[in-house]
């Protein structure tokens, strides 16, 4: 059984705007890795512009970070 989806970690999506090439091009082949396994590939932390620039061009397909919005308690949407 495989996973649907792969979340890599802030502490590697954190700054990977500035990140060497050496490791934005470990990424880079991570998620394409994860990608050829028809898994869906989801950044943690992100939290500028160009941070989610560099992960969509990367193929992520999924972010999750301030970027997108300030976390919500789950019980404001049950009121």
């Amino acid at each position: 059984m495989s996973p649907d989806y792969v979340k890599f970690g802030m502490s590697l999506i954190r700054g990977i705007d500035n990140a060497t090439g050496q490791r934005q091009q470990v990424v880079a082949t991570l998620v394409q890795m994860v990608r050829n396994l028809d898994i869906t590939a989801l950044a943690e932390g992100v939290e500028t512009a160009a941070e989610h620039a560099t992960c969509q061009q990367m193929g992520f397909a999924l972010g999750q970070g301030y970027f997108y919005g300030r976390p919500a308690s789950p019980w404001q949407f049950l009121a």
